[in-house]
Order: structure tokens, then C-alpha cells, then sequence
């Protein structure tokens, strides 16, 4: 018997063609880690802010782009997730070249600068590029979970 995380692995490959690691999606409904960080754009580098989590559950800024979970052991971050990005959008760098867009020149070179295979278009519009153990939450993800809104495009 499939449990939520692998049915919806099994869904969302059947409707985006792409395979999900079933171990980079944490569930909801069961959130072991006690804290919650989120990131937010800044002038030259993201902003972060840290709330506890209360009774498994917490809700995502409007401002925030990203997040990470994790545990503190004598004020150290332990057993931390890597990023989450709700509602964002994964692009390699052959599909920003076809985007044909002079603003993303700086983009451009850095992915190729930085040998970033993938990079993400943060539901804010901003870039980030994508780490090993990163989750891009796309619009199906939230509508097969029926996750409160995070934002107000709801495409």
C-alpha cells in the first residue's frame, strides 16, 4: 500500500512526465523539525528569518521565496533540509539562453560561470540556482495537495 508521499510521486510523474525523490518531500500533515527558516530578497544577498514551529505546522510568508526545516542542538542548525520552493519554476541554462531575454545575461553567465545545472524562478521572479537536495514545488504539487494559497496566481 502506497503511503501520500508516493502516491502523489506517482501522480505527478504521470502528469508532469517528471520522476520526484520521494525522499525530498516531506509531508505536511507530520513535520518533525522544530524550526522553520525562511529566505527573502535582499540587496546583494536573500534575507532569512527564523520562526519555531508550532504543533507540526506553519504558514509560508507572501515575501518568502524559499525555506529550509531543521532541528537546533545548543543553537546549532542540525538536520537541515535543503530548500524548498513553493510555486517555482526549474530551468536549465539551454532554456533561459531560448527565454531571448538581455536581462538575464548576468543569469547566463553566472550558470555558466558556477557550472549550475539547473536554476529555479522563485515565485517572487527572482533566481536561484538549484543545490543538491532542493525540492521545486510547482503548481501541481500545491493543487494535488490542496495547500493553502501562497500566492494570488493561482495558474
Amino acid at each position: 500500500m502506497l503511503n501520500n508521499i508516493e502516491k502523489f510521486a506517482v501522480w505527478y510523474q504521470e502528469k508532469t512526465g517528471y520522476e520526484i525523490d520521494r525522499q525530498l518531500i516531506h509531508d505536511f500533515n507530520n513535520i518533525d523539525k522544530q524550526y522553520v527558516k525562511f529566505y527573502f530578497q535582499g540587496s546583494f544577498f536573500s534575507g532569512e528569518t527564523e520562526c519555531k514551529i508550532e504543533n507540526g505546522k506553519f504558514d509560508i510568508p507572501e515575501y518568502s521565496f524559499a525555506y529550509v526545516l531543521y532541528n537546533k542542538d545548543n543553537g546549532r542548525e542540525i538536520d537541515k533540509t535543503g530548500r524548498y520552493y513553493p510555486n517555482a519554476e526549474k530551468f536549465t541554462l539551454e532554456q533561459i539562453k531560448e527565454l531571448n531575454d538581455p536581462k538575464l545575461s548576468i543569469l547566463i553567465s553566472n550558470m555558466e560561470s558556477n557550472i549550475y545545472e539547473y536554476v529555479v524562478k522563485t515565485r517572487i521572479g527572482n533566481y536561484q540556482p538549484v543545490m543538491d537536495g532542493d525540492v521545486i514545488m510547482d503548481k501541481y504539487y500545491y493543487r494535488k495537495y490542496k495547500l493553502e494559497r501562497i500566492t494570488k496566481d493561482e495558474n
